[in-house]
């Protein structure tokens, strides 16, 4: 008859204390400076100066507090058109062709607009610019 031989058993390495866990710190979400995005198209030759978005950022809005702002422009040739060609308003807020956003907004959003200046110069000169749009719940 065979002997069997003795099975070896491996040895678990030792086992480790389990970590603590330490309770996660809450730290405020960090905004983003409202610098905006600037896309160039140079202005006609025969305008008196360079056409340009004097608006540096949009203000805040806040649910349900009625909201009236205007977009400014310099340089070129007036009269200035405003157009929205990429993003959308938060509900209850309109844009006018003269860059006035107005109206109610009626629920929290952050989102990015993307608007195109135009003058009346013959060619006419043109630039687009994006601005973040807040709608916070109070101020």
């Amino acid at each position: 008859m065979k002997k069997k031989s003795p099975v070896k058993k491996k040895l678990a390495p030792p086992k480790r204390p389990p970590k603590k866990k330490r309770p996660l710190k809450k730290r405020p979400l960090k905004r983003l400076p409202k610098r905006p995005l600037i896309v160039k198209t140079p202005a006609p030759t025969n305008s008196t100066s360079t056409l340009t978005f004097l608006t540096e950022g949009l203000p805040d809005f806040y649910v349900g507090q009625s909201a009236n702002f205007s977009m400014e422009a310099v340089g070129g040739t007036p009269p200035y058109s405003f157009q929205i060609t990429q993003g959308t308003l938060p509900p209850g807020l309109n844009f006018s062709s003269s860059g006035t956003i107005s109206g109610t907004p009626t629920q929290t959003d952050d989102t990015t607009i993307f608007v195109k200046l135009t003058d009346s110069a013959s060619p006419q000169g043109h630039i687009t610019e994006a601005f973040a749009l807040r709608v916070d719940t109070s101020s």
